[in-house]
């Protein structure tokens, strides 16, 4: 813990122009939108909590500075949940009105243009859901039951710790003071700088001064806590977990040192706060971490490695989310968007930043892939006539918390990674560190990203830009013919638009960025605009691949004859390329553009070498066809087809790990498997079970990477006898990862009575609250109707354990799993009901997904069937 953090001279200069700017943009804010009234902003919070962790409740005390540019006839701020004991305006006491249905608390007193300061003392809850200030529960090693505190605030949850501006564009001074519950540590987004015992023997922590910041990105927890540290970048780097725990965040530490130097230097602007703590939270919610400004709250599963139960995926989506995190302490933090309109300049910039970062530390993972997959999900997303702009019109918080979607996430990763290749990697970094020098410790929206970035380029990227971030849709570019002339390829292509339904086929036109290449050869670009045929010239001649590289926000279709090339020569595209062409091969014939046949060819061209990543993949959307396949006369057949494919696989990687294997390589073992045991492989499904019944007896029978793929096994495919073994050693064990796995088996067994006893666990104390919801889901995947009843029958319970903004529509995911079209009836029925736009999504979205799966088994199979017939399989 180093020195108070004092702000530089620019800062000052920064904080003090964006309060004045601030009323001049409150003119053109949209008359619609649920924001506090203009008139005022805040300066200082000096804020003391004082919590009973029992009582779930909490005493706060508030000294609040702020200024007022005009005469005001009350002040008005936001308040959810909390009782005002009294308030006193420039030390004269008013009256106050706590107003529930608009989160708002009204001081009833004249408030004259200047500077004011506001006391406040009142009472407030502490939750069991992760929003607002919230605890949650965990075993401890002697069998007692341990509580920690921890908060969560985006999208508007401040607003439950104490009246204030809670709104991205009102930032200010946070002052923190935790009364300390015995025998715990106190954590803020400062360091500690004092310490006050207390007559009744506990603590009262001052922190120091925050930096100028928005309210979402305040921290306040606390618990029993150890803490490993160690500086790197001029601060203090800490993994803070509970008691015994802290050690298994080595590996996320050294992330932290990495990635502060490397985010130092790419963004051009260093980190300013004098520490940066990851904090592990036991529990779960709607969200894996959250990154409050140096207090970076996780959940344990994403911070945690534990090398027992933890596995290889469990490693690079630790990096993955640190980095995530900490890129939000530039991106969101030291810049922070407008308002939750440009939610996508935090969420799709940090989630690109997890991708350049892990392919810069760790290539040997491959980045690019999982940006391929990423792009793929957003894309499915984006095909669907529910689907909105990543640049979207945002009313209130129900809407805000809404906007944390594919969308926001993956399709911004992908429009960033399109454009910044299109600029080059040089001009488009210059841009963004124009872009963040300019606006530090300030707010903006997406225009001003795009001014910095055409001003470094000297490139147009507006029009790109606004095409793909104010648009909705997925543009399709066809290769129609390509010709060989004097050496040269004469690329023929056409614009369409990609759909899942009829709504997301309508016409649409974007300006596209297109790669395409020649095998071998160098990469033409060129920008493709209209629905008329428009041409490109390549170098060379032969085999063409539109998108190369895969940079590209579009899917790709070819000609019968253009694709037959393709087929021939798959073997030796990149690996980026065969991944970008299965996945745009699959999703076509999903949607009706073509045969699935095209799909299916490819696969039987998947190299001996093929990277890891694409045989998981190739392997998984073989299991995956068996799902059209259930009840039908072909599914047997198909099954054989698909285990031998596995099996092929398998044979080349075993059960056991290799000396000097990727770790890649590991992760499609373990996928393969889980495969082979969905397939029914009775070998795989006999070794998984003498496995596990072995580690009983010797934990190093089962590693880390085939703990969970072997538990998951013995879970789905669980006797009553296996069931109560499961749930003895999941009452037993306080490591919180072996609980959440053991639970996790629980509730994915095939037999229906044993389902029925999962359920029934999910409201005992075996079940940590947060847990329940997602192991509900988990039973859905395979009982859906079964699941759903369990929920109507105990829906209050079930309100207390989600998220409040969670709450209305939470069954659409339960009754999504189903396959009739009555339950997509039903679910239409909801949404036309629904009360606000999310929850009508999220019925709509389900109704869509069940209607395309019937649409699939009626024409995937007999495609497949025909294939396999065409080619002796």
């Amino acid at each position: 813990m180093s020195a108070l953090f004092l702000k530089t001279p620019l800062a000052l200069a920064v904080s003090a122009s964006l309060f004045c700017s601030a009323f001049a943009m409150a003119a053109a804010v949209p008359a619609d939108r649920d924001v506090l009234p203009a008139g005022a902003s805040p300066q200082q919070y000096q804020l003391t909590i004082d919590p009973d962790l029992q009582k779930l409740s909490f005493q706060g005390e508030l000294t609040l500075d702020f200024t007022a540019s005009q005469t005001l006839n009350e002040l008005v701020l936001n308040a959810l949940d909390l009782a005002i004991i009294d308030a006193s305006i420039d030390g004269k006491k008013v009256e106050t009105e706590v107003v529930a249905a608009t989160q708002r608390v009204h001081f009833k007193a004249p408030v004259s243009i200047g500077k004011h300061q506001l006391r406040v003392r009142y009472q407030g809850k502490i939750y069991e859901q992760s929003a607002g200030l919230f605890v949650t529960d965990y075993s401890k090693p002697d069998g007692s039951t341990g509580r920690m505190l921890s908060s969560q605030f985006e999208p508007g949850d401040a607003r439950k710790l104490a009246p204030m501006w809670d709104e991205p564009s009102h930032k200010a001074i946070f002052k923190i003071s935790i009364i300390e519950p015995k025998g715990q540590l106190a954590l803020s987004n400062m360091p500690e700088q004092r310490r006050q015992p207390l007559p009744d023997g506990r603590n009262r922590v001052d922190f120091a001064p925050s930096v100028k910041m928005s309210s979402y990105l305040l921290y306040v927890g606390a618990g029993d806590y150890e803490r490993i540290s160690g500086r790197s970048g001029g601060i203090e780097h800490g993994v803070v977990a509970k008691k015994g725990d802290a050690v298994k965040g080595a590996f996320a530490l050294n992330a932290s040192y990495q990635l502060l130097d490397y985010y130092n230097d790419y963004f051009g602007v260093q980190y300013p706060l004098p520490k940066l703590d990851h904090i592990a939270v036991p529990g779960a919610g709607g969200f894996g971490a959250m990154e409050n400004w140096g207090a970076v709250m996780y959940f344990e599963g994403t911070l945690l490695l534990d090398p027992q139960f933890s596995n290889t995926s469990d490693k690079q989506e630790v990096f993955a989310v640190v980095g995530h995190e900490m890129a939000h302490q530039w991106f969101g933090n030291i810049v922070t968007m407008q308002w939750w309109d440009d939610l996508w300049l935090n969420e799709g910039f940090a989630s690109w930043m997890e991708s350049k970062a892990s392919q810069h530390f760790y290539p040997q993972w491959h980045a690019e892939l999982g940006a391929v997959g990423s792009r793929n999900y957003a894309m499915f997303q984006d095909a669907q006539e529910t689907t909105h702009p990543i640049v979207q019109p945002v009313r209130n918080l129900e809407e805000a918390n809404a906007a944390f979607d594919g969308i926001t996430y993956s399709k911004g990763l992908s429009v960033i990674t399109m454009l910044e290749a299109y600029l080059g990697e040089e001009a488009f970094r210059a841009g963004v560190r124009a872009y963040m020098q300019k606006h530090q410790y300030g707010n903006t929206v997406t225009s001003n990203l795009w001014q910095a970035l055409a001003q470094a380029s000297g490139r147009p990227v507006e029009t790109i830009a606004n095409d793909f971030t104010n648009q909705i849709g997925v543009p399709l570019i066809t290769a129609v013919k390509a010709e060989c002339q004097q050496g040269n390829t004469r690329l023929t292509l056409t614009q369409g638009r990609f759909g899942l339904d009829a709504a997301s086929k309508q016409t649409q036109q974007w300006t596209v960025p297109v790669t395409a290449q020649v095998a071998g050869q160098a990469v033409a670009r060129a920008e493709i605009r209209g629905d008329a045929e428009q041409t490109m010239t390549l170098p060379g001649c032969g085999a063409v691949t539109v998108n190369a590289g895969q940079t590209g926000y579009y899917r790709v279709d070819y000609s019968d004859a253009l694709f037959a090339e393709l087929v021939k020569g798959f073997a030796q595209l990149p690996a980026v390329d065969q991944l970008g062409l299965l996945k745009d091969s699959v999703s076509l014939g999903y949607a009706g553009y073509s045969d699935i046949s095209r799909y299916l060819a490819l696969t039987q061209q998947l190299p001996a070498d093929a990277n890891p990543i694409i045989a998981t993949d190739v392997v998984q959307q073989l299991e995956g066809f068996t799902d059209l396949y259930r009840g039908l006369p072909g599914e047997q057949a198909y099954k054989a087809f698909a285990l031998k494919q596995a099996q092929a696989l398998f044979a080349k990687v075993g059960w056991e790990k290799q000396a000097g294997e990727s770790d890649n390589t590991s992760i499609l073992r373990s996928s393969l498997i889980g495969v082979l045991a969905e397939l029914g492989d009775a070998a795989v499904i006999g070794e998984a079970r003498k496995r596990f019944a072995a580690s009983q007896t010797d934990k190093t029978v089962l590693p880390g990477d085939l703990y969970g793929v072997v538990l998951k096994i013995v879970g789905t495919e669980a006797t009553a006898a296996d069931f109560n073994q499961l749930k003895t050693l999941a009452a037993n064990t306080s490591n919180s990862t072996e609980k959440r796995r053991l639970l996790g088996a629980l509730a994915s067994g095939k037999d229906v009575t044993l389902a029925k006893q999962a359920l029934a666990l999910l409201l005992t104390d075996l079940t940590p609250k947060q847990f329940a919801p997602g192991l509900l889901n988990r039973v859905a995947l395979e009982h859906s109707q079964l699941a759903y009843d369990f929920y109507l029958a105990n829906q209050a319970a079930f309100d207390e354990r989600l998220d409040p903004l969670r709450r209305d529509g939470f069954d659409a995911s339960l009754l999504g799993a189903a396959r009739d079209a009555a339950t997509a009836t039903l679910l239409r029925q909801k949404a036309a009901a629904a009360k606000t736009k999310p929850v009508k999504t999220a019925y709509l979205e389900a109704a869509a997904g069940i209607d395309r799966r019937l649409d699939r088994v009626k024409r995937i199979p007999a495609q497949v069937d025909a294939w396999l017939k065409s080619q002796q399989l």
